[in-house]
């Protein structure tokens, strides 16, 4: 008996879960493709290097951000970016640093090249495919399994959302 709530709590956890891997994957594919396709690559110079911690509790992180000042026809630009603490560690201000950002903003960026910035964007709309998938099915265990604990088979279930006109 009790092992169908534990089971559905579990399902609606990991859904949330996944649409969180979901929203993030999303945000970073929108900025990725927005500096693929508006963003030139330039050397950029460290103007400064900052870290900091974030989180709460036990599960506090690192965050490691690199701020940098590239010569745009509009004017100076000042950027900033995260980096892994290893990549950080090694620079300094007044390195030289190579950066993709969108012409005229200042703000977003992404530090490497053109080809850094596709794998990333990849990587993102990977996140955002499995993180959807990933709820889709743990929200559809989830009805499954409500529907079913009410003495409800799984297909009187199908067959009743069906007949609802719901999309299939």
């Amino acid at each position: 008996m009790l092992r169908r709530p534990v089971f559905l709590i579990v399902c609606l956890s990991v859904a949330f879960f996944g649409a969180v891997a979901a929203g993030v994957g999303y945000y970073l594919a929108e900025k990725s493709q927005r500096l693929a396709e508006q963003g030139v690559a330039t050397v950029g110079v460290v103007t400064r290097l900052s870290s900091h911690q974030s989180g709460s509790g036990t599960s506090r992180s690192m965050v490691y951000r690199v701020f940098l000042q590239v010569d745009d026809p509009a004017g100076p630009l000042t950027l900033s970016d995260d980096l892994v603490g290893e990549d950080w560690r090694r620079l300094a201000e007044g390195d030289p640093l190579g950066v993709v950002y969108v012409p005229g903003i200042d703000g977003d960026c992404q530090v490497g090249d053109m080809a850094a910035l596709a794998a990333t964007l990849e990587r993102a709309r990977l996140a955002t495919l499995l993180g959807g998938v990933v709820t889709g099915v743990s929200l559809a265990a989830a009805v499954w399994v409500a529907a079913t604990r009410h003495g409800r088979s799984a297909l009187a279930v199908a067959r009743a959302w069906e007949q609802s006109g719901c999309p299939a």
